[in-house]
């Protein structure tokens, strides 16, 4: 990637594989969109579990856009039809000048650790 990527995680287990599978496509295909559109020079990529349900979220510094004008693309219906699937939402928050957010909480109990 040509910006700079920040990881915070905080509560974050193991969890069921359509789950982690999901959360992973999301926060890649929005990275993928900054790195394309944003014209960002900074992200930072949230992650955080409660014990129930695990948040993913992606911000950037770039040039935002106009969410009502903007025709969702490929990307974000992808994003939103499996986080969906899953039973969770996503929401995309932008404002030209300020930047870009998209917010994906997902129910997701933590699995326990199995020792082999």
């Amino acid at each position: 990637a040509t910006v700079v990527i920040s990881v915070a995680a905080e509560d974050v287990g193991r969890y069921a594989q359509d789950v982690e599978a999901t959360v992973y496509f999301c926060v890649l295909e929005a990275l993928q969109n900054v790195q394309k559109y944003s014209k960002a020079s900074t992200v930072v990529v949230r992650l955080h579990g409660d014990g129930s349900r695990l948040s993913f979220e992606v911000t950037d510094d770039g040039t935002g856009f106009d969410t009502s004008t903007v025709r969702r693309g490929a990307g974000l219906t992808n994003m939103v039809d499996r986080v969906e699937a899953l039973g969770g939402g996503v929401e995309v928050t932008s404002v030209p000048g300020a930047g870009t957010r998209v917010h994906g909480p997902l129910p997701a109990p933590a699995r326990e650790a199995v020792l082999v």
